[in-house]
């Protein structure tokens, strides 16, 4: 249903005019009073649980791997790659271990930019750089604790990553969720485990320890972005057209706007509210697909294993 329709409908039932023939468009109190309402509507209701039309998958490759474009520098006795990028924002840190993916050769960052090359890692050896200078830069890779923007890894409106949804493809195991306190601790006494753990820090997914660089994660997260175009191709999270489409429920925005209308008009609207929260409780109780409850089932640790089809098979 549209946002031009939704409005026509909920117009007539209120005795406001339901003809309306443009709602972004409107100049009618009533009818600019009722989007804004809807709008409230929508994104409270978003807010209310993990509904599964609002349910995005995310993945990343880890770690850092950059092509190198322009030519190489060395001064010195110093062996430089890279004077296109800053280093320093993109977290590379002293001691990680940079790779020449053509050759496979590895060396070990010693140094970070100074103020007079900026922007330039220094290595342990030679690994880029060929007998003649300058000479045209390979890709390499680093291991990486910083991986990103959450906004940018998860771009269709993050609001939160949903529980125990993080996964390493590659190693097939979880990546563990750690809080602010346990990081600290970790990062004090430099323990590194064989798991990965990860948390998100302003705006940005950290890893430690940093990832390995190649590897797919993925996760899913709940967007805020409750509406779509008409095409349905899409999603925002505010109406900027009345052909919008509304990716929850209809019929509990509809529930929704109504008790809103009465409680800003100042009506009676402690009935409309009690069966509008009925009816979101039981739409989210059934939402999506339900595991079955099993008393029995005993919590256990993700580990590697090799899976095997139910069925006959033949011996």
């Amino acid at each position: 249903m549209s946002l031009l329709t939704l409005v026509n409908r909920f117009a007539a039932e209120v005795n406001v005019d339901s003809n309306v023939t443009t709602v972004m468009g409107s100049t009618d109190p009533q009818i600019i009073q009722i989007k804004s309402l809807l709008q409230k509507e929508v994104d409270d209701l978003a807010g209310r649980g993990d509904w599964e039309a609002l349910v995005n998958e995310a993945t990343l490759t880890t770690g850092l791997k950059r092509p190198l474009t322009g030519t190489s520098t060395q001064v010195s006795s110093y062996k430089l790659i890279d004077g296109f990028a800053d280093f320093i924002e993109d977290n590379v840190r002293v001691g990680e271990t940079v790779t020449n993916t053509t050759t496979g050769e590895t060396a070990t960052i010693t140094a970070l930019g100074s103020i007079y090359l900026p922007g330039h890692l220094t290595l342990s050896e030679d690994i880029f750089l060929g007998p003649d200078y300058p000479v045209t830069l390979e890709e390499y890779t680093i291991d990486m604790e910083d991986q990103g923007a959450i906004a940018d890894l998860a771009s269709n409106g993050f609001r939160y990553i949903r529980n125990d949804t993080i996964w390493d493809r590659d190693l097939r195991l979880p990546v563990y969720v750690i809080d602010a306190t346990d990081w600290q601790q970790v990062k004090a006494v430099e323990v590194t485990g064989p798991r990965y753990q990860a948390r998100i820090r302003g705006g940005r997914l950290l890893s430690n320890p940093p990832a390995a660089a190649g590897h797919t994660w993925a996760f899913e997260y709940v967007t805020w972005n409750a509406l779509t175009d008409s095409t349905g191709d899409t999603q925002k999270q505010y109406f900027t057209n009345d052909n919008d489409l509304m990716l929850l429920p209809e019929f509990l925005l509809e529930s929704g706007l109504q008790w809103r209308w009465k409680k800003q008009k100042g009506m009676e609207y402690a009935e409309d509210f009690r069966s509008y929260e009925h009816l979101v409780a039981n739409e989210l109780s059934r939402n999506g697909l339900k595991r079955p409850l099993k008393m029995h089932q005993s919590s256990y640790t993700p580990e590697p294993k090799v899976f095997v089809p139910d069925g006959s098979w033949n011996v």
